[in-house]
């Protein structure tokens, strides 16, 4: 596995995490738009975690989980 698919699960993760918070904190701002990149976000990260044991336990990793959730909620407050 290489450290671009660490990178695009990372990124992944983040703009998810980033718009779950959006949604749990500014309901009364939540948007279609959230909505189908919620949807569209987990989609990707299923498939990117499909077939790919080593993706699949990298993100069983807390620091990386940790380091992508770090990344949405900046993403969150911008």
């Amino acid at each position: 596995m290489g450290k671009g698919e660490k990178r695009e699960l990372a990124s992944r993760l983040a703009v998810l995490i980033a718009h779950l918070l959006k949604g749990k904190f500014q309901p009364e701002r939540q948007s279609r738009n959230w909505i189908n990149t919620i949807k569209t976000q987990r989609k990707i990260v299923k498939s990117c975690l499909k077939g790919t044991t080593s993706l699949k336990n990298t993100l069983a990793d807390n620091s990386f989980f940790d380091d992508a959730y770090n990344m949405g909620l900046a993403r969150k407050l911008l």
